[in-house]
């Protein structure tokens, strides 16, 4: 009966561990922290010089990010004057 128990406790440890390894918390973190560098700025710059190419001077507007969810990050355009303004989706 211990020793029933003891290997019980074993078990339950060992799917504990499994269970902690499969969390993807720190894996969507990191592709976050990727993105953004690797992605979001490049994608900033190109939607600012996108919009000189368009001659669009009377109103500034920028790219931000809007938040994530499961590995896809989001974003939205702000208008950098009036930061209470929202654009409808």
């Amino acid at each position: 009966m211990i020793l029933d128990e003891i290997e019980r406790k074993k078990k339950y440890a060992a799917y504990g561990l499994c269970i902690d390894e499969t969390r993807t918390q720190a894996i969507t973190q990191k592709s976050t922290a990727v993105t953004k560098t690797a992605v979001s700025e490049k994608l900033k710059q190109s939607f600012k010089d996108e919009l000189v190419h368009l001659g669009f001077r009377h109103v500034e507007v920028e790219l931000r990010e809007a938040g994530g969810a499961d590995g896809v990050l989001y974003h939205k355009l702000v208008l950098t004057r009036a930061p209470g303004v929202e654009f409808p989706r």
